[in-house]
């Protein structure tokens, strides 16, 4: 059974930028999976704050919203907690179906 899609209006305006945006994200995914292996915290905390802070502009709240929670667990140097945290976000942006309004 496939997953249920993630469904969000964002701005027609936005259109152009949405792919390059989307696409630094997933960027952003790699090099935490890659500083998680090298424990280095303050990296994905770094990544973690800027994602905390760009997806709401965007209009993907969730992204604002894990990232928050990344970066969290980045202080708090919890390892399990970013690997699960990463997923999530994983599985949000592989569902994620963009609806231009």
């Amino acid at each position: 059974m496939d997953k249920i899609s993630i469904k969000i209006s964002i701005e027609q305006d936005l259109e152009d930028l949405i792919p390059g945006y989307l696409a630094n994200k997933k960027e952003d995914i790699e090099r935490m999976d890659s500083f998680l292996s090298a424990w280095d915290f303050r990296n994905i905390a770094f990544l973690a704050h800027r994602m905390k802070g760009t997806g709401g502009s965007y209009g993907f709240n969730r992204i604002s919203e894990i990232g928050a929670a990344i970066k969290k667990s980045a202080t708090d140097r919890d390892i399990k907690g970013i690997a699960f945290l990463l997923d999530q976000l994983k599985d949000f942006l592989k569902r994620l179906e963009i609806i231009y309004i």
